[in-house]
């Protein structure tokens, strides 16, 4: 049986959710920990700390309503320094001394490393702003879970708009680390049985130049680009001078206005959330808010961020919280509408995402097509 949740904007009101000072608590008034094992520092410290920023927006906002029965959040940040050796010690560190209720992380090889170390510590684990594929993320762990789309969601976004564009060859450009190899696999298993060939070509996970192996599949009629934001503008600004005629695809960081603002991502195709829809007004009204408040651009790593504190704390609402009851309660099915859209979600599954959309860069605005 599914419990149902509306919210009518979750940033700006709370709607029908009340957050009680008392209830289901039984007495227990210690802060609800939340831990996030983030790169603060290195590569990826700008993804890291948008996602951050994201949860301390929704906890500002829940502990000023009185917190979850009567319990204030807390957010422990660890910097594992991007580095998995660091990784596991910072979470040692955690388990042997605070025990956080929850633990959060971002990025594919990060996320399936504390995803591993959280189940085998019987602790609730949820990557964020992680698309790798479930096997690695997942994994068949009972205490680990995802909110954001996986490769395997986005590969048949991006099919649909290759055969709308009757590609029938596909060069597939990927890092060569679980995310972009989880791509690369996912293609493949995609096209098996269609009239579409794949070429693909990887390159190494921290390359800046990337040409050689775009090279190599200008002459496809779709190339599919799976890497990170920096690789993703590199790729784009090299096909454009070398005047390559075919589609351009890539995965959802081509939606941030980093990337979309760039001329030569003009045509560009990609999966996009809807919250980058103008016409859904709770989006809307969150980037609204966000960049009034931040006087930043918004990015949906932000929202990322954001969406998993305002889940876990609307689904909570009246149980009692320990590591059980939320793993018990992110595997339960529910219907939950937030700055996202809906998430339907089905007992027993632990991709909890919400849908991404067939996207089109027109001139620097996000198209949806459909």
């Amino acid at each position: 049986m599914k419990k149902i949740i509306a919210k009518c904007l979750a940033f700006i009101t709370v709607g029908a959710i009340v957050f009680s000072s008392v209830g289901c608590s039984g007495g227990n008034k210690e802060n609800i920990k939340i831990a996030g094992i983030l790169p603060v520092t290195g590569n990826s410290s700008v993804l890291a700390g948008e996602v951050r920023t994201g949860m301390e927006m929704a906890i500002e906002k829940i502990n000023g309503q009185g917190g979850i029965n009567g319990r204030k959040l807390e957010l422990i940040v660890e910097d594992n320094k991007a580095n998995n050796d660091t990784t596991k010690e910072v979470f040692n560190k955690l388990e042997s001394s605070i025990k956080p209720d929850v633990y959060v992380s971002i990025l594919t090889g990060f996320s399936a490393l504390v995803s591993e170390l959280a189940n085998g510590s019987n602790a609730p684990f949820v990557a964020i702003v992680t698309a790798g594929p479930n096997k690695a993320i997942l994994a068949d762990r009972k205490w680990a879970f995802r909110t954001y789309a996986p490769v395997q969601k986005e590969i048949g976004t991006l099919l649909k708009m290759i055969k709308d564009n009757k590609a029938d060859s596909v060069g597939v450009a990927y890092s060569d680390d679980a995310f972009g190899k989880g791509a690369n696999e996912q293609m493949g298993i995609e096209t098996k049985d269609m009239a579409i060939s794949i070429t693909s070509v990887p390159f190494k996970p921290d390359a800046s130049d990337i040409t050689q192996a775009l090279d190599k599949l200008k002459d496809k009629k779709a190339i599919y680009i799976a890497g990170i934001d920096p690789q993703i503008r590199a790729a784009i600004t090299h096909l454009r001078k070398i005047n390559y005629s075919g589609i351009i695809l890539a995965d959802e960081p081509a939606a941030l206005p980093a990337i979309r603002s760039m001329p030569e991502a003009n045509g560009m195709f990609f999966p996009a959330s809807l919250i980058y829809n103008k016409d859904f007004k709770e989006g809307r009204e969150f980037i609204e808010k966000y960049e009034s408040t931040y006087n930043k651009t918004f990015t949906h790593y932000v929202a990322k961020g954001y969406e998993f504190v305002d889940l876990l704390a609307t689904l909570m609402a009246e149980k009692e919280v320990t590591r059980d009851s939320i793993r018990e309660t992110l595997e339960g099915g529910f219907n939950y509408t937030g700055i996202f859209g809906d998430i339907n979600h089905n007992s027993g599954d632990h991709d909890l995402s919400s849908k991404i959309f067939p996207a089109q860069n027109v001139n620097g605005e996000i198209k949806f097509l459909q």
